[in-house]
């Protein structure tokens, strides 16, 4: 309860408590659940390899004592928190043993885990029709089992890939019910979830007043959990709405604030979206080496895979600002935006590619200027 409720220093007093007698009873299946708590709460106050350390031991412990539920609990946190670090290829293996083992035990909640995993790694692939399977099933399981907070969870996941499709009405629909119903349930981490992709819907659809209120909303939650990665994705997102009506300064401050927090939890990659705003910004305020700089971060990243499916709109920002620049590099640039943009549409069905290319304001810009580049561009 303390988990769902977003507790957290007393989460942690309760779970030392459990440590404490785990030892003093010399038991290796009290150990297990124990670390499996442990490992959980590492998950959600974003100290994700602590979490992956403390699931495998409990793993471990879980097996080596027969208890097959803790065992299920700790793998599926552990597939989590490798997801979290960018070990997808563990995450995978993971996922597909809990799936197994979970439908084969009859846990119908860890099943909903393993196909949670599943689909956000599909996510992470831009197969959103594959994602959207994967979390329609774990939807259909939650109901099922009458767990609302499984189904606002899942209905939560369901938005999220509605909004980077560019369905923005279907998206915040998903995003409201799920979170009416984490708040009746008390479920304070998937409500901030639900905040943060209702703040990303409203920046998509250039209602900064709505994002900036949404983002208030977010900060009181995670703010109150500790959950430190999600204050900085939100103080990123209100410099989002900043920079779009123009206040360039205030803007700036977020981006940094957001910086400074990240660095202070010792996250080993930082959002590209925080640099190719502040690359936004300093090309606004007219200090155009600082805006390369940033844009040679951004374009670094892309290079390194950080972030495929954000990649077609970095590209998209760093083309603004080295158009502003009058940069010679801007023509190319654009036009690797259009090839990463029609890389990831040729993943998706007619109707969802429709609405990827013409609805995502930055998708539908690439679109539109490179077609005006292509009739000026000479034909070899």
């Amino acid at each position: 309860m303390l988990n769902l409720t977003g507790r957290r220093s007393e989460e942690e007093r309760e779970i030392s408590e459990l440590e404490r007698l785990a030892e003093s009873l010399d038991d290796d299946a009290t150990r297990a659940g124990a670390a499996s708590l442990r490992a959980r709460l590492s998950l959600f106050t974003a100290d994700y390899r602590a979490g992956a350390q403390a699931a495998a031991r409990a793993v471990a412990l879980a097996e080596k004592s027969g208890d097959a539920s803790v065992a299920l609990l700790a793998r599926s946190v552990w597939a989590s928190a490798l997801r979290a670090v960018g070990d997808h290829a563990g995450a995978r293996v993971l996922a597909d043993e809990l799936l197994r083992t979970a439908r084969a035990a009859g846990n119908h909640r860890r099943a909903i885990d393993a196909l949670h995993l599943h689909g956000a790694l599909a996510a992470r692939d831009g197969r959103y029709g594959g994602a959207r399977e994967y979390y329609n099933e774990a939807l259909q399981a939650a109901r099922a089992i009458l767990d609302k907070v499984f189904e606002s969870a899942q209905l939560s996941n369901l938005g999220e890939i509605e909004r980077a499709l560019g369905n923005y009405a279907v998206a915040r629909e998903r995003l409201e019910t799920a979170l009416e119903l984490g708040r009746s349930a008390g479920a304070s981490m998937i409500c901030a979830h639900c905040v943060v992709e209702l703040a990303e819907v409203a920046n998509a659809r250039g209602d900064s007043p709505a994002a900036q209120a949404l983002v208030s909303e977010g900060l009181a939650i995670v703010r109150a959990m500790s959950h430190r990665d999600l204050e900085a994705w939100l103080i990123v997102l209100q410099g989002d709405a900043q920079r779009t009506v123009g206040r360039l300064g205030d803007a700036a401050d977020s981006y940094h604030r957001a910086l400074a927090i990240y660095r202070e939890t010792g996250r080993a990659k930082v959002p590209l979206e925080l640099f190719a705003g502040l690359a936004l910004v300093a090309s606004a305020l007219g200090e155009r080496e600082e805006g390369l700089a940033h844009v040679a971060r951004v374009e670094a990243g892309i290079d390194a895979g950080d972030d495929p499916n954000a990649a077609p709109g970095l590209l998209w920002a760093c083309h603004t600002v080295l158009a502003a620049a009058k940069s010679p590099r801007a023509d190319d640039v654009l036009t690797r935006a259009h090839s990463v943009l029609t890389e990831r549409a040729g993943l998706l069905d007619g109707a969802a590619r429709a609405t990827f290319l013409g609805n995502v304001p930055a998708h539908r810009a690439i679109m539109t200027a490179w077609a005006a580049l292509s009739k000026t561009t000479p034909t070899p």
